[in-house]
């Protein structure tokens, strides 16, 4: 959605229109466009959608900055419908408003540990700005909803994160960073890598910056998650490619990332698998998403499958939160997955692990599912025999190591 939303605003700017409305079908939360006109009145035009069987969720404004507006989860922005608004209302502020030596005086006063992150609100009467800080442990989404408020003639300017560079930060002409908390035990788990893997989560942490996952959490949680996963599990000399391959694997599919964004900053072949962990929508319409996904993960790479399977082991952690009927479509689609993986493809140890865990997750939410935990059992019968066939052929390894040893040792004796 946020594709089309971006190639609209890119058509449309500096054009006949004032506004873009985002709005929804309650009924069946199908999602509609709408452009307004200048001559329309903002307003009325919301109000209308609203009385009927529709609920406006977002309000685009072309005379303001429309890259800060796309970097926000809801933006609604309903000031008067005026060309070159935005930059006539900031001519026309009255002195004391804060200079950039200001903001930069306050935002470090706050940088004690206490907050997670300042907001540099402005006051739409008289145009005067001030901070608002916020403590570890409160919504910045809902202190973004309180303070960008056209009714309360409020409108937040800036947003410095105190868990990201704040020299960085400083430097923008307007700072807008409303990533999720980084708590220091979620660093302690990649502090010992390179500098390259704390790029990667500040880069997927921006692109995914407003995104929320089904159960209200930020969406870089996930990523995160993935990352511990493949931590957890995979034992690599490669580990730290894996682990930025882990936090991008949903850049391309969801986020306004390119592949070559991902090429330019990561190499290579951090951007093949993370293209090889992207969905391609027309295929999966077509076929449907539960075979387009057997056969995916049946042709995937080895590094692509595990960040793949652990990806799936964080969505069965986060589903116990969902509703039932989201929940059993869930999981019966997990296990169709898998049956069909480990009975078309060899898969190793660390992929066994793995799937181990996700079958011991599903086992636990599905007592009362008879016809799941039959299922389960086959997954499991097969799973004994695919670990039988790797303890054999460690064996076979061993003993041929054995036997080139000794037969090493003969002709030097000879």
């Amino acid at each position: 959605m946020k594709r089309k939303i971006r190639k609209i605003l890119e058509e449309n700017k500096n054009g006949i229109y004032s506004h873009l409305i985002v709005y929804y079908d309650v009924d069946d939360y199908e999602y509609f466009l709408r452009n307004v006109s200048y001559e329309e009145d903002i307003n009325e035009v919301i109000k209308d959608i609203n009385e009927c069987v529709c609920r406006v969720q977002a309000v685009y404004n072309y005379n303001l900055d429309l890259t800060m507006q796309l970097m926000e989860h809801n933006p609604y922005y309903i000031e008067p419908n005026i060309k070159n608004n935005r930059e006539t209302n900031l001519s026309n502020r009255k002195e004391g408003n804060m200079t950039k030596e200001e903001i930069k005086k306050i935002v470090m006063s706050g940088n004690t540990g206490e907050y997670s992150h300042v907001i540099i609100v402005c006051d739409r009467f008289d145009y005067e700005d001030y901070p608002v800080f916020v403590k570890y442990g409160e919504d910045i989404n809902k202190m973004i909803s309180k303070y960008n408020n056209y009714q309360n003639m409020s409108k937040i300017m800036e947003i410095y994160n105190y868990n990201l560079d704040l020299n960085s930060q400083l430097n923008e002409s307007r700072a807008y960073h409303i990533e999720p908390i980084f708590q220091k035990e979620s660093k302690k788990d990649f502090q010992n890598y390179s500098k390259k893997v704390e790029e990667a989560i500040e880069f997927a942490t921006k692109m995914h910056n407003g995104q929320l996952r089904k159960d209200g959490k930020q969406y870089i949680e996930h990523p995160l998650n993935v990352m511990k996963n493949v931590l957890k599990f995979k034992k690599s000399k490669n580990i730290e490619e894996l682990l930025i391959c882990a936090c991008l694997h949903d850049t391309l599919e969801d986020t306004e990332a390119t592949y070559y964004d991902i090429i330019n900053k990561f190499g290579p072949l951090v951007a093949s698998i993370v293209f090889e962990l992207t969905n391609n929508e027309d295929l999966k319409k077509e076929l449907g998403k539960e075979k387009y996904l057997q056969i995916k993960l049946k042709n995937m790479s080895s590094w692509a499958l595990t960040i793949k399977l652990c990806d799936r082991l964080d969505n069965i952690n986060d589903i116990s939160k969902c509703d039932d009927k989201f929940k059993k479509h869930y999981i019966t689609e997990t296990i169709n997955i898998i049956e069909y993986l480990i009975s078309n493809r060899k898969i190793n140890d660390t992929q066994i692990k793995i799937i181990e865990e996700i079958i011991n997750k599903i086992s636990i939410m599905c007592k009362d599912y008879n016809i799941i935990l039959e299922k389960l059992d086959n997954i499991k019968n097969i799973l004994k025999k695919e670990k039988s066939k790797l303890i054999f052929k460690k064996l076979v390894e061993y003993e041929n190591n054995i036997s080139n040893e000794n037969y090493k040792s003969l002709i030097l004796n000879l």
